[in-house]
This record gives structure tokens, sequence and C-alpha cells, in this order.
């Protein structure tokens, strides 16, 4: 079993310094960071490539929704302000261990119709981010 924390404004880490300076001070195996990056956000406080790029040795787990800055709210992946792409290329390489990317999807009420552009456009992110995720490998899901 593991204990992922995850960086949440409500509580005491909104941040990934906090969230870094939690599992380090509390080291232990089981004890993982959980960073959201729309969470920080959403604080702001948008995490930078280098502040990314330091948490993967505590973590196998990243989260991933959508933020607007201006409407100030969750949106649908790819509809916010957060370069995933950017973020990523910085964060992959140097992961030794298997990272999970979780998605979290923040559509709007109600059943969205399978056609519907806001579905597309999450969707199409989910198959960029796996991409990204496996290149190299050769099992990276067609284009």
């Amino acid at each position: 079993m593991k204990l992922h924390v995850e960086n949440e404004g409500v509580c005491n880490i909104a941040g990934f310094a906090e969230l870094k300076a939690l599992v380090t001070a509390y080291r232990h195996p089981r004890l993982r960071a959980l960073p959201d990056i729309a969470n920080a956000f959403r604080r702001s406080m948008p995490p930078s490539p280098s502040d990314l790029a330091q948490l993967p040795p505590f973590s196998d787990l990243l989260h991933f929704n959508g933020y607007s800055n201006a409407a100030r709210r969750f949106v649908a992946i790819g509809e916010g302000d957060i370069p995933f792409t950017t973020l990523l290329a910085a964060t992959l390489p140097p992961h030794a261990a298997p990272l999970t990317l979780t998605i979290e999807t923040h559509a709007s009420s109600g059943r969205l119709p399978p056609r519907d552009a806001r579905f597309t456009a999450c969707a199409g992110w989910s198959m960029a981010l796996a991409r990204l995720t496996c290149r190299g490998e050769g099992t990276c899901p067609p284009t």
C-alpha cells in the first residue's frame, strides 16, 4: 500500500514546493507525492518545468485536469491555460520508474454526447498525453 498526497489548496499543501517539503520531511517508501498541476494553477502557484521535474523521485503519479485563469475555474483538459506539453517534456525524460498519468475530465454537468466538442478535445488531449509518455517505446497509440 502507498499513500499519495495531493497538493490541494483547501489544505496545507497548495504548491509543489510544499508537497516536496512534506515528502522529504517524512521520507518513507510508501509516502508519495501526487502533483496536481491544475490545483497549483488555481492557487496562483503555476509550476515551472523545473518545479515539476523535482517531484518525480517522490512520485509515481501525475494528475492532470484543465484550468482556465480567465474563467477562474476547472475546465476539460485542453480547454485551459496549462502548458502540459512543456511541463511533461521537462519531467518525463529523467523519470526512471514508470509514471502513471491520471486525467480528471471536469466536463460540464449532464451527459455529453459522444461527438460533443469538449469530449473530442478531452479525448484528443488524452491521446496526446499517452503518445508523449510512451515515445520511443514503440507502443504508442496510433495518431
